[in-house]
């Protein structure tokens, strides 16, 4: 496991712990073992389970159903350790530790699946960015009092997350994150949350999006893509398709007139049309 290593013996003591019997010793060899958020089951060749705490090796009593007892049936002679904080597997088969990670692909809202055969499901599945899709909701009902403003376009986002039940990963804006609104912007009157939502992001370089633990994030568009090509890849070749200049200032408009603005000194400008969060930042 993370702290301690268990081998099994064909003969009494047929358990150890860090190279030491446990206490609680199993009646019959173990065939196999799994340790998993800090328990360690034991498959005996009895067909039984032997449990342990892996943190101080006391005997634990476990309740184990069918299928996992099949499942440890089918990994005699291996040892598993999966650590749910990392997300890492290992595998010990007698002779190779191998490491796995896991990556969750993200986490999805699920719409009640359609059936029309017994054999077949059709079922859509959504990010959590389905949540904004509603109306903006009054200053009242985001938990937002007259005297909270001026507030700072992160923390408007954040009170939207909480309202819809998701986490934000405040920490994940950075550029225009402390910029202030001295009063609700009113554009969000009949606007969709997710609109909202966009118009933040805009404001700061970036894109929202749902990252694989389902937390909310804004990502940048404002530093260098790494990637690099050469004349030798492809017949045509220009640079500027694959890499993108870092955003050092804002250009923000009005399709109407009513307002262009600039904020930075820099060279490489990100223009914005229509964005009523920048027409009058404070900070």
């Amino acid at each position: 496991s993370t702290a301690h290593t268990y081998v099994a013996y064909s003969s009494s003591p047929y358990l150890k712990r860090d190279g030491t019997a446990v206490s609680s010793q199993p009646d019959a060899p173990v065939v196999s073992i799994l340790i998993y958020d800090g328990t360690v089951y034991c498959r005996l060749s009895n067909g039984t389970v032997k449990a342990y705490t892996d943190s101080n090796g006391n005997a634990k009593t476990v309740t184990v159903n069918s299928f996992m007892l099949a499942q440890m049936n089918k990994w005699a002679g291996e040892g598993i350790f999966y650590n749910k904080n990392n997300r890492l597997l290992k595998i010990w088969n007698g002779t190779t530790l191998v490491t796995y990670e896991f990556v969750p692909l993200g986490y999805f809202t699920a719409e009640r699946p359609n059936v029309p055969a017994v054999n077949e499901i059709h079922f859509t599945c959504n990010d959590f960015m389905m949540k904004f899709d509603r109306d903006m909701p009054s200053d009242a009902a985001l938990g937002i009092a007259s005297t909270d403003y001026p507030l700072t376009f992160k923390g408007l986002l954040a009170k939207m997350a909480t309202a819809v039940g998701v986490s934000f990963d405040q920490s994940s804006m950075t550029v225009n994150s402390n910029a202030k609104i001295s009063a609700r912007v009113p554009e969000c009157d009949g606007a969709n949350m997710r609109e909202v939502v966009q118009w933040i992001a805009e404001a700061g370089a970036a894109v929202a999006r749902f990252n694989r633990d389902g937390v909310l994030v804004l990502d940048w568009i404002r530093t260098n893509t790494g990637q690099s090509y050469d004349e030798t890849m492809y017949k045509e070749f220009n640079p500027y398709w694959y890499q993108t200049k870092t955003v050092n200032r804002l250009y923000n408009r009005s399709s109407a007139g009513e307002y262009d603005n600039n904020y930075g000194s820099g060279s490489e400008a990100y223009l914005i049309q229509d964005n009523p969060f920048l027409k009058g930042v404070t900070g």
